[in-house]
């Protein structure tokens, strides 16, 4: 499975997996001013920040993180806001990654800044 087919079956079932997101990227990535894509861009309905997701289909790396991170901080200085959270979502969050997370969750004032998904999708040919 591509990463671009994970972001379809996502974008295709949002409401259902986020409820309490909306999708304002016009269903494309959004592109950032330092020239860098989201894979979705959304705001929380509850509190309005905006909310970047990234998408990993294999086991996240930790530099996954990292991306996510620096993702935050472009959308905080494009939108000259600090109500931006992350959310990755991934098959498999790596121990290094993990451990990472923690440690700057303990750090974080909201631990719900960053959030991680992880998935198990299994696409499968059939003959008809």
């Amino acid at each position: 499975m591509l990463e671009l087919h994970l972001e379809d079956v996502i974008r295709r079932n949002f409401k259902t997996l986020f409820p309490d997101l909306k999708i304002v990227d016009n269903n494309q990535h959004y592109y950032t001013k330092d020239g860098n894509y989201i894979d979705i861009l959304c705001k929380s309905k509850r509190d309005g920040s905006y909310v970047v997701i990234e998408l990993k289909r294999d086991k996240s790396p930790s530099r996954a993180l990292i991306q996510l991170l620096d993702y935050m901080n472009q959308i905080m200085e494009e939108f000259k806001t600090n109500n931006v959270k992350g959310i990755l979502v991934c098959k498999c969050l790596d121990r290094r990654t993990r451990s990472a997370l923690n440690a700057l969750k303990k750090k974080l004032k909201n631990s719900e800044e960053i959030s991680i998904v992880e998935f198990d999708l299994e696409m499968r040919m059939s003959k008809i």
